[in-house]
């Protein structure tokens, strides 16, 4: 037996339980059948994201937050104003389909514009973040 879970919206690590069932076979005899405790399923996302880095301006950690909808080789780094890259987060590491959060710590960085660069094999996106301190 195999059940398929679709959610309408797209929803992040939701809990469902089925409560009760019953198989019938081919002489539409009915037997019911024990479950399991709830059922852990996590959603998918459909396209890539890097969503708003949060605090923003933020100080000394910065959340960062992107979505893959297969598994990809993903590089997250951060460059100063300059172009220069001061911190690398992941480098090329190949990650899961589904939802993911990093923290960068600057603590022991200068105040300023700092931008977030997220790499996979077929996408590159840019978000900007200021470090006040």
């Amino acid at each position: 037996l195999s059940l398929v879970f679709r959610t309408k919206t797209e929803i992040e690590n939701t809990e469902i339980e089925v409560t009760g069932s019953q198989v019938s076979d081919g002489s539409l005899g009915v037997n019911a059948v024990a479950l399991p405790a709830p059922v852990q399923i996590q959603t998918r996302p459909e396209a890539f994201a890097l969503a708003n880095n949060y605090p923003n301006p933020f100080n000394p950690q910065l959340n960062i937050s992107f979505s893959l909808p297969t598994e990809e080789y993903v590089t997250v780094v951060i460059f100063n104003v300059l172009g220069e890259k001061v911190a690398t987060l992941i480098d090329n590491l190949n990650i899961n389909a589904g939802f993911h959060d990093l923290t960068w710590d600057s603590a022991t960085y200068p105040s300023g514009m700092y931008f977030v660069k997220v790499k996979t094999s077929s996408i590159v996106d840019v978000k900007k973040a200021l470090l006040v301190k």
